[in-house]
């Protein structure tokens, strides 16, 4: 399900999804809240992930990316990246005022 859907049809468990806010004009990653930010208070209501409440007409899934398999460099990349760049600095091969 790839298409906005009614609010009314939204998860209602705290899953993050994409909530449409007709006043905000885009779309938020955002989620149901059970009861109001004061103890006790009987109200549920609809925030964006940032703690802004709304008021979304429509909704659909969030799925978050999957991570690489594997990462692009390694920490040992970046060290040796580093010390090669940084032996370039120390024998004079990058004059002060050179860009980096």
């Amino acid at each position: 399900m790839n298409e906005w859907q009614p609010i009314e049809t939204a998860p209602r468990d705290g899953t993050l999804v994409w909530l449409f806010d007709p006043r905000a004009l885009i779309a938020h990653v955002g989620r149901l809240h059970k009861g109001a930010p004061w103890p006790r208070s009987p109200w549920d209501h609809w925030a964006f992930d940032s703690g802004e409440w709304c008021e979304p007409t429509h909704w659909m899934p969030f799925h978050r990316p999957e991570p690489p398999d594997e990462p692009r460099y390694t920490l040992t990349d970046l060290g040796e990246a580093y010390r090669r760049a940084m032996g370039a600095k120390l024998n004079g091969a990058v004059k002060a005022g050179d860009p980096e």
